[in-house]
C-alpha cells in the first residue's frame, strides 16, 4: 500500500480511487488525482496535505470519484447522464 496522504481515511480513498484507474501526482501541498475518463470528460480533484477540515476533504473526494462519467476498471458501460 502506498502512502499518498498522512490521514488515514483520506490515504485509503486515494487507494481506492487508483484501484479504478485514477492516476495521483504530486501537486503543491498535497497530491492532484486525475480521472482516466477521455480528455473532455476529465475529471481532476486536489487533495491539500494539511486539510483544515480533513472529514470535508475525504467527503469531496469521496463525491468527486463517485461522480466519474466512467466505472473505469468496475464494468466497462458508462454511467448514465442525465440530459
Amino acid at each position: 500500500m502506498a502512502k499518498y496522504h498522512k490521514h488515514k481515511a483520506i490515504n485509503r480513498e486515494i487507494e481506492e480511487a487508483v484501484k479504478t484507474g485514477w492516476r495521483v501526482r504530486p501537486g503543491g501541498h498535497g497530491v492532484v488525482l486525475d480521472c482516466p475518463c477521455p480528455r473532455h470528460l476529465s475529471r481532476r480533484v486536489s487533495v491539500s496535505g494539511t486539510p483544515a477540515n480533513p472529514d470535508g476533504e475525504l467527503a469531496r473526494l469521496r463525491q468527486a470519484v463517485r461522480h466519474c462519467p466512467d466505472r473505469h476498471e468496475l464494468d466497462k458501460q458508462p454511467r448514465p447522464r442525465n440530459g
